[in-house]
């Protein structure tokens, strides 16, 4: 079959049915007015595209729409990169979509595991004002060396997050702490 000669049929359903070489979508991102309304654009582009972000059987199709999801955030640090709420939080998306956390259920290489490393200290290191940042990009570090294998540098990460954030009147501050706390006493050093 010329897929050439067929007209009124979508191009992305040709190639959803493998009528097509599979390529990298792309993705329109229309800009927003402010950081606020470009980050909840793509909270709930994310939202969207949940199940296709947790499909098992087909990778393809979950590195895509990984990448999707990470031009939806990187337009929030692209258009806005002064603002001081959305986009550290655009930053922690992306480094954690990338690092496999969260919802993507990719297995990060340890050089995509390294970069959220360093963005998770980066952000730490430029928001030092914004708790919520602090502990989840700790959080977040002490997962991706768990990943790693060097337990110790989890440990003290997760221990650090427990000792700084567990006694806050903050409920998503404490439900952070206490996700550290489990994994912290999961987490063996040999």
């Amino acid at each position: 079959m010329d897929w050439r000669g067929l007209r009124g049929v979508s191009v992305g359903f040709l190639a959803a049915c493998g009528l097509l070489p599979a390529s990298r979508p792309e993705v329109f991102v229309p800009l927003q007015n402010s950081a606020r309304e470009q980050f909840n654009y793509a909270k709930q582009y994310e939202e969207q595209n949940r199940l296709a972000l947790v499909d098992r059987g087909n990778p393809t199709r979950v590195r895509d729409r990984t990448a999707a999801v990470i031009a939806a955030f990187a337009k929030v640090v692209e258009h806005f990169p002064d603002d001081r709420d959305f986009t550290p939080l655009a930053r922690l998306e992306i480094a954690d979509l990338r690092a496999g956390l969260e919802i993507s259920r990719l297995e990060p290489s340890r050089r995509d595991l390294r970069a959220a490393i360093s963005e998770f200290q980066n952000l730490r290191r430029e928001y030092p004002e914004y708790e919520y940042i602090q502990a989840k990009a700790a959080y977040d570090e002490a997962l991706c060396w768990r990943k790693l294998k060097d337990y110790e540098r989890a440990q003290d990460l997760f221990r650090h997050v427990m000792d700084t954030y567990g006694s806050r009147d903050d409920p998503v501050l404490k439900q952070i702490s206490e996700y550290a706390r489990a994994l912290y006493q999961q987490t063996y050093i040999r």
